[in-house]
């Protein structure tokens, strides 16, 4: 990682929480997953070092947002008791996604010859997938912000569901 990547993944850590507070987890959920979309159309404008090294830094800090604000929405969804089954699986899939597309994007230029831009652009559609997504999620997981405390039927409302 760029130097620059690791300090505006700081940065953003710092503005989810703050905007955690000031909006709920819908919006932050649209607004995360918009700007890793555009993140990944920055690699279309791959083409130098230094456009490397502001590509990298952009796309730590969006994916980060987009990153806490799905660990929120985990954390919101996990039935008590079920803690760290939830943890382990939301983690795992993480994980496949982070080093499976790594591995799928290499096969696709390997094997079948895509182009970069091609990879990138798959990338992008399959993104941009996601934030119609979160227009499904019931209401009770996503409505409040973070500084508003948590209805206690929470857990018990989404088993009954």
């Amino acid at each position: 990682m760029l130097d620059n990547e690791f300090v505006l993944i700081d940065a953003a850590a710092l503005l989810y929480a703050y905007i955690c507070r000031k909006l709920n987890l819908r919006t932050l959920l649209l607004v995360g997953l918009s700007l890793a979309t555009v993140a990944d159309a920055a690699y279309l404008l791959y083409s130098s070092y230094r456009h490397a090294q502001a590509i990298e830094g952009f796309n730590g800090f969006c994916y980060t947002l987009a990153e806490l604000a799905i660990l929120d929405l985990a954390i919101r969804a996990t039935p008590a008791g079920s803690e760290g089954f939830v943890f382990s699986l939301m983690m795992s899939v993480r994980n496949f996604a982070l080093f499976g597309t790594d591995w799928f994007g290499s096969a696709l230029i390997d094997r079948l010859h895509w182009s970069f831009n091609s990879v990138v652009f798959a990338d992008v559609v399959t993104t941009c997938i996601t934030i119609p997504v979160v227009l499904a999620l019931p209401v009770i997981l996503v409505r409040r912000r973070d500084d508003q405390s948590s209805q206690p039927g929470l857990a018990v409302a989404l088993q009954q569901s």
